[in-house]
């Protein structure tokens, strides 16, 4: 399987620059992440950076979410401007989807300790427009691999092809080179959970975190379609983990933390909203 290695980017080495409002709206957003959990988010930050709002804002969401490891979608150069704003985070990105539109990485050196990051099927391009970005950590000494996807978007028999082989494809991955390792497989999948049937009809390796969200409309990730489209799965050795007490997967509604709500969200940060996990490993 081909895999290219991704260089990891720290503060302070931004050669970029993006506008930034130069009084930013200040946000009080609760904290997701605990001491005692592994948190993990899945965000599609459509065409980051949408205004000259978005930096200041995610600059002051991000450490208010105490969240341990974030996976960005529709990434563009301007991340460093956002990594340069975020002191005490490192993060990198990937530097081949088309449109400069990548996979992206951002977390706490505190609580996680990055072992690898690599690309995975560059050369598949049907079925991932976008190559899927890996991740392995260790967090308090357990070793976890979370793989960050974007799937082909949009309806039309040719696109849900894509994504069926981009599921087979993921699977195979797993099944060949992460047997009976900890795995998250998370990001914009753009579609609902019933289409990766794969995932689904294998219920011993694999299970959807985010499902009990999928039947709830009001809490679904991608709200102004509507429908639920961002996932985080994970393999059958996170089951128990999952099921712990201080374990849990929420969609996070940071539209109710801002003054105009959804319209200020949308024109600010994204189309889509984020969808965190707790893992309780105690």
């Amino acid at each position: 399987m081909l895999a290219a290695t991704i260089s990891l980017v720290g503060c302070g080495n931004s050669t970029i620059t993006t506008p930034i409002a130069e009084k930013p709206t200040e946000i009080e957003i609760d904290s997701y992440g605990t001491d005692q959990t592994l948190d993990l988010l899945t965000w599609n930050l459509q065409n980051f950076p949408k205004d000259e709002n978005t930096v200041p804002y995610l600059t002051q969401i991000i450490p208010a979410l105490n969240i341990d490891l974030y996976a960005l979608q529709e990434i563009s150069p301007y991340f460093s401007t956002l990594l340069d704003s975020l002191p005490g985070y490192q993060g990198f990105k990937a530097n081949s989807a088309s449109y400069d539109l990548d996979l992206a990485y951002i977390y706490n050196p505190e609580n996680i300790t990055i072992n690898d990051s690599y690309e995975i099927y560059q050369n598949e391009w049907y079925a991932f427009p976008r190559a899927p970005l890996v991740l392995e950590i260790e967090y308090n000494s357990i070793p976890i691999t979370i793989i960050n996807n974007h799937l082909k978007c949009c309806n039309g028999e040719d696109n849900e092809i894509r994504r069926t082989r981009a599921s087979l494809l993921l699977e195979e991955y797993i099944e060949e080179n992460l047997q009976n390792q900890r795995v998250v497989v998370m990001g914009d999948w753009n579609d609902t959970l019933d289409f990766f049937q794969n995932f689904q009809e294998n219920t011993k390796e694999y299970m959807f975190a985010d499902t009990e969200i999928a039947s709830s409309p009001e809490d679904w990730s991608y709200p102004s379609y509507p429908s639920h489209i961002d996932h985080i799965l994970i393999t059958d050795e996170l089951f128990n983990v999952l099921n712990n007490s201080n374990s849990s997967t929420d969609i996070i509604k940071l539209e109710n933390y801002l003054e105009n709500g959804w319209s200020e969200y949308y024109s600010t940060l994204s189309d889509h909203r984020p969808i965190a996990i707790k893992l309780d490993f105690e």
